[in-house]
């Protein structure tokens, strides 16, 4: 399982090297392999600039095990709940996840502490917690730099909430026009703005200071053109989890692998909370 990936490849690397030395001996030998059982794995993130609130469900496999059971998230109920009111999130057939409006059914509000509960028949209880950040940040500056015909910076500003702790994530996008090759006249496209760096950010021994991140693209379209600029004010189990998905080493064979972070009880996965501002310009 991924929580502890790092000590299952140690012990896989161990059961292989063990069956290749013992190919050339006459006495045979039991090895114990760490048992495991099937777990719900759940993602969700919460905000209150959110329209919907969305939770993705799956289980994960047995360690070692070469049967994976059919699993039908539909059977699966799915409730949050803000220690006064509960409510069971509906499943979407349609878009394989379970989603409920905010506007009609349950409000997600800047500062509250909400509980997750998913049950599926044969597997344990999955609980979780997380408390959504009481401010965001709102105030966003933006540079456009297109000195560079083949490659356009945009540099975004910021500064961080001073006296409280805080972890950020930035985003960039680029929208544009151009002719759609169907024959359906002009299309409006949306490309997310490459970064060198993660945009994981938090103001450990830089309490009130400045921040920056830059993003790069290409010009391409008939304009105008906009460019979107978000910042994500993360809660803890936030920054934590994506920081352990960046972290982890998928393109270094010889790096260490570590551990995906989650804060869920008898489960893998994360359920954490944001707020979001974003700001616009157009050239």
């Amino acid at each position: 399982m991924k929580k502890n990936f790092g000590t299952y490849i140690v012990m896989v690397t161990f059961i292989a090297l063990s069956a290749m030395i013992l190919l050339g001996c006459e006495q045979d030998a039991d090895i114990e392999v760490p048992q495991s059982t099937p777990k719900l794995v759940v993602t969700c993130f919460i905000s209150p600039e959110d329209s919907l609130i969305t939770v993705r469900l799956d289980k994960s496999r047995a360690l070692f095990s070469n049967t994976n059971e059919p699993f039908d998230p539909a059977n699966a109920t799915v409730a949050i709940s803000n220690g006064i009111t509960e409510v069971t999130v509906p499943y979407n057939q349609d878009q394989l996840l379970f989603e409920i409006d905010q506007a009609s059914a349950f409000t997600i509000v800047p500062g509250a502490n909400y509980k997750l509960k998913c049950s599926y028949p044969g597997l344990p209880l999955l609980l979780s917690q997380c408390t959504v950040p009481a401010e965001r940040l709102t105030e966003i500056k933006l540079a456009l730099d297109s000195s560079n015909a083949f490659e356009y910076l945009l540099k975004m500003n910021f500064q961080d909430l001073p006296g409280i702790k805080n972890y950020y994530r930035t985003f960039a996008f680029y929208n544009y026009t151009d002719t759609n090759y169907f024959g359906l006249g002009d299309t409006t496209y949306t490309e997310p703005m490459a970064s060198d760096d993660n945009n994981l950010l938090n103001d450990v021994n830089n309490d009130g200071g400045q921040y920056s991140t830059v993003f790069t693209y290409l010009p391409k379209g008939k304009g105008p053109d906009t460019l979107q600029a978000v910042i994500l004010t993360c809660s803890e189990e936030y920054y934590k989890f994506h920081y352990s998905l960046f972290t982890y080493g998928y393109d270094n064979p010889f790096s260490e692998a570590s551990p995906i972070y989650s804060n869920i009880v008898n489960g893998l996965g994360v359920f954490a909370a944001y707020r979001k501002a974003e700001k616009k310009i157009a050239y």
